[in-house]
């Protein structure tokens, strides 16, 4: 077979593969209101493009020497960008926040009961969604 040839088909299955996962992840956090719902990505910019109506948050960046304080943090919803340094991420949920949607983080990086975590997936794709009460009622425990 022809190297370019198979080079082009390799290229377009991973582009594909990628389409599909955004394509996929995106609908899936779309199945959400986006009053009540913030949304943590670590590649945070399709999300915040494609769904600007929800209150997109970076993955914050942690002070080596004091895990409560982020280094930086940046959130953003309908263009408007916001970001913080040295703050408690916890101050960041803003009034009303009902739910908390991991977008392309694992699940093992919050720190509660996993048990309080709903996955919603499609095809081999998954977001994972926080109750913000159920937190509540946890961290009160």
């Amino acid at each position: 077979m022809d190297p370019v040839r198979e080079k082009r088909r390799h290229h377009y299955a991973r582009l594909k593969q990628n389409v599909d996962y955004y394509r996929v992840k995106l609908s899936l956090v779309s199945e959400f209101p986006a009053e009540g719902t913030i949304v943590y990505a670590d590649l945070f910019r399709h999300p915040q493009y494609y769904l600007p109506q929800y209150h997109v948050f970076s993955l914050p960046r942690f002070e080596s020497d004091n895990a409560d304080a982020t280094a930086s943090i940046v959130s953003i919803q309908y263009g408007q960008i916001e970001g913080w340094r040295n703050v408690d991420v916890r101050a960041l949920i803003p009034p009303g926040t009902k739910r908390i949607i991991l977008f392309d983080l694992p699940p093992e990086l919050i720190i509660a009961d996993q048990s309080l975590m709903e996955t919603r997936s499609k095809d081999e794709y998954s977001i994972y969604v926080i109750s913000i009460p159920a937190i509540l009622v946890k961290v009160e425990n």
